[in-house]
């Protein structure tokens, strides 16, 4: 095949030029041969050379790719970057840059590249190594925002910024790269002393009771990564499902809690926070207002018994009204279950459910109240 175009170059010049002589012994193709060649879609042009002039206009496409790339980076201020679409590579010429690679690491059955093709390559800085290429400059932009954070503290003296702020947000994200709760990577070794070294605070600089609630909400992702479902890892009795149900309550402004603020609700709808679940909007046994309402007053004891160690509430007061209501109820319940039949008194009877008898019994509720002791009798003739 190769001396078949010999033949014909040299039919060619020929024609141009009777003086040049014949590339070679090859004696020019006649006119049938080369009809019967054409006739079979004979390749005149070698595939090398094909290859090399494919090769060159795939380059030349990536070439201008680059160079729009390096404009579009430079002419648009960063404040405004993300309302412009990130310059991306169609699929066919993507698909050829990866080739590229592929051949530079001479991985067969690709041809490798030449030295020629590796030096136009770098030429427009191509990427050879695109996923640590990103890495590094992940990190270059991290090491930028970190030494903004420095110069804050070297002129203030402390890291409160500004809330909501780039700079807070920047924070707030490196506390979820720390404990694994956002969806970017795990801060390294050395970014973690990097940021102890300025004495940064992994939990939310402000009272503590916003502290309290963060370490409430590790906790809370902690399961969520270890289960993926919230729902299915988290039942009563425990204080982090009151803990949940008293979120719900703070972020429909229900209740003598505080609203959740706008950090506080993105970062529960990160690990998939479940605000209208069934066993809250009335679909379950503990569902409804009145559900909602004796969580809090359960957490109300909890948070008593943990400070006091006792149940001995002041009497009269609305938690020794309502302990002894749930001892009724709980009466209630008994008696139902034994007769197996609904007993009404002005309405249906008031009752516990499982769940709710065993938050109780988990806090060691006294089902039986205290009663007074008799004065003690005293023999008076003991005392002659």
């Amino acid at each position: 095949m190769a001396n078949q175009r010999c033949k014909r170059r040299n039919n060619n010049k020929n024609n141009n030029n009777n003086n040049v002589k014949s590339k070679g012994n090859h004696a020019p193709l006649s006119e049938e041969q080369i009809r019967l060649l054409d006739k079979i879609d004979f390749q005149w042009t070698p595939r090398e050379d094909l290859l090399e002039t494919e090769w060159n206009a795939n380059y030349q496409k990536l070439a201008n790719f680059y160079n729009k790339k390096h404009h579009h980076h430079h002419h648009h201020h960063p404040r405004n970057s993300h309302h412009k679409a990130p310059l991306e590579l169609n699929s066919s010429l993507h698909h050829w840059a990866a080739i590229q690679r592929r051949k530079r690491q001479g991985i067969k059955p690709y041809t490798p590249l030449t030295s020629r093709q590796i030096q136009l390559l770098d030429q427009i800085h191509f990427s050879w190594n695109p996923e640590q290429d990103e890495r590094d400059r992940q990190l270059a932009v991290w090491h930028a925002k970190y030494h903004v954070l420095v110069n804050f503290y070297n002129k203030h003296g402390h890291l409160k910024v500004k809330y909501g702020s780039s700079l807070y947000q920047w924070m707030v994200t490196q506390r979820q790269r720390r404990y694994g709760t956002g969806k970017q990577t795990p801060l390294s070794p050395e970014q973690v002393r990097l940021l102890n070294a300025i004495g940064f605070s992994w939990a939310p600089t402000g009272g503590p009771h916003e502290i309290a609630w963060y370490n409430k909400y590790q906790e809370l992702a902690k399961c969520y990564r270890e289960h993926g479902d919230l729902r299915a890892a988290i039942k009563a009795p425990s204080t982090l499902y009151t803990w949940m149900v008293n979120q719900r309550q703070r972020r429909a402004g229900k209740g003598d809690f505080s609203p959740l603020n706008e950090e506080q609700i993105r970062l529960l709808d990160e690990i998939h926070f479940e605000w209208s679940p069934s066993e809250i909007s009335g679909g379950g046994a503990l569902g409804g207002a009145r559900a909602i309402k004796w969580h809090q007053k359960y957490q109300e004891l909890v948070d008593f018994y943990q400070q006091h160690g006792h149940f001995k509430v002041e009497r009269p007061s609305s938690m020794y009204t309502w302990m002894s209501n749930q001892r009724t109820k709980r009466k209630n319940t008994i008696l139902l279950r034994q007769t197996n039949k609904k007993i009404h008194a002005k309405g249906r009877m008031a009752t516990l459910t499982n769940e709710q008898i065993q938050l109780l019994n988990e806090i060691g509720f006294p089902w039986e109240p205290r009663r007074k002791r008799a004065p003690r009798r005293v023999d008076e003739a003991a005392l002659f």
